[in-house]
């Protein structure tokens, strides 16, 4: 069953601290040329004071990624229930209660892996798009399924990426 450390651990992702960095600097960026519009007396003019107001806005949005998580997280029925995964040389599978589906290689588009999950991401366009699946090492039985995990993505993503 997924657990609040696995939503963390997608917080911890290089490319989600990229993309709220990103997003922090275009609103601080903002938010100081309307402060700098509204100090020189410029705001009048050129709408120092909207840049301010929309910096503003633009900060508190560069905190909802990582609350949009959260509220997943609580709300998300498929969340909450036990998850079985099975990789094999055709796909991955996820079944629950009263849920089942079936990717294959060709959709998963990456791999990363932490030292407690292996991060799957789906679909196409940019990296930091799109749905992504957690697969916590917790949940593999042994150490040797972690290694053949490992070297089934290798075999089926990374490889494919490569050519």
């Amino acid at each position: 069953m997924p657990e609040p450390a696995d939503l963390q651990e997608l917080a911890r992702r290089p490319a989600f601290r990229r993309q709220m960095a990103k997003s922090l600097a275009v609103a601080s960026t903002l938010l100081v040329v309307g402060l700098l519009l509204l100090a020189t007396g410029a705001a009048e003019k050129s709408g120092g004071f909207l840049a301010a107001v929309g910096a503003v806005f633009l900060l508190l949005l560069g905190t909802a990624p990582r609350r949009s998580l959260q509220l997943r997280w609580k709300n998300d029925p498929l969340l909450q229930d036990l998850v079985e995964y099975v990789a094999d040389n055709r796909g991955l599978s996820r079944r629950q209660q009263d849920f089942e589906c079936w990717w294959g290689w060709s959709r998963i588009r990456d791999v990363e892996e932490s030292s407690r999950a292996f991060i799957l991401r789906l679909g196409v366009g940019r990296p930091s798009d799109g749905p992504i699946l957690i697969l916590p090492k917790r949940g593999l039985a042994n150490p040797a399924d972690e290694t053949r995990l490992r070297e089934l993505l290798e075999a089926q993503v990374r490889r494919r990426q490569a050519a």
